[in-house]
């Protein structure tokens, strides 16, 4: 018999109704309690040795069931990451007007709110933090389940495309807008951009194809090969195509400096 077991953990009422909630928000109804306890024993102890939280002399049984919880965990897990973005990016947006809320949060300024409270006490990632800011200015309509069936890169192309101005966008322009984010949930970056093309939405040379040449030395081409063939990466961009990832990449550091400027006038 393996000595690996599945521990119950036992704790007050209202922290296990607290606990129950966040994990229907984090895992949703199709994780089962048997998985949720495997889930509790493999993060029982976090800094124990990964060997240690999972045996060698685990039985087979026990082993499927384990990869069958943790990666539905893991699935799900980034699937509510994605779904808090343009919360997130809302909650920031009230911070940028509240200097009560920022001077709590013992900053003098909302630049330094977003580039040393949010990473260093937050533990949110500088560019992570305003990609949020941004999802959440220009598109205030969205929800969560619809920014999950979409990525940055496409949102940031129709921003760009129709750019959200409120009280000055045309109701048409809001329905073109709305109609993109739908169509978007259907196709990849690159199909997306020639989509608005057809459109007259965005420039020929845009949606051409082109190659640039780029002098550089052999470490920065390895992090190139890396970053490029990254599976995260293909997912956040939304395409696996180089040219698209390099569009994505000028385009989140535009925004991020763009903001940048913009919350230190």
């Amino acid at each position: 018999m393996s000595d690996f077991q599945v521990i119950r953990r036992v704790s007050h009422p209202a922290t296990a109704r607290v606990e129950k909630d966040f994990a229907e928000l984090i895992l949703g109804g199709d994780v089962t309690g048997e998985e949720r306890d495997i889930l509790a024993t493999v993060m029982e102890n976090p800094d124990a040795n990964i060997e240690v939280a999972v045996p060698e002399n685990i039985e087979t049984d026990d082993l499927c069931r384990y990869i069958e919880a943790c990666t539905k965990a893991y699935r799900r897990v980034g699937m509510a990451q994605r779904k808090l973005t343009p919360i997130l990016g809302r909650l920031f947006i009230l911070v940028q007007y509240r200097k009560d809320v920022q001077l709590k949060f013992g900053c003098d300024s909302f630049t330094q709110f977003m580039e040393e409270f949010v990473p260093r006490n937050l533990k949110v990632n500088r560019n992570d933090a305003y990609a949020c800011l941004r999802i959440a200015r220009e598109f205030p309509q969205i929800t969560p389940n619809a920014f999950d069936k979409l990525t940055i890169a496409k949102l940031k192309a129709i921003a760009r495309a129709i750019p959200y101005n409120k009280g000055s966008i045309s109701d048409r322009e809001m329905q073109t807008r709305n109609q993109l984010v739908e169509t978007a949930k259907e196709k990849n970056y690159e199909a997306l951009i020639f989509h608005m093309h057809d459109m007259g939405l965005v420039d020929k040379d845009i949606a051409m194809p082109s190659k640039i040449v780029v002098r550089t030395n052999e470490h920065t081409k390895d992090r190139w090969e890396k970053l490029s063939k990254d599976p995260r990466i293909h997912s956040y961009v939304g395409s696996s195509d180089e040219g698209a990832i390099l569009g994505a990449m000028i385009s989140e550091c535009h925004a991020t400096w763009a903001i940048v400027e913009q919350a230190n006038e």
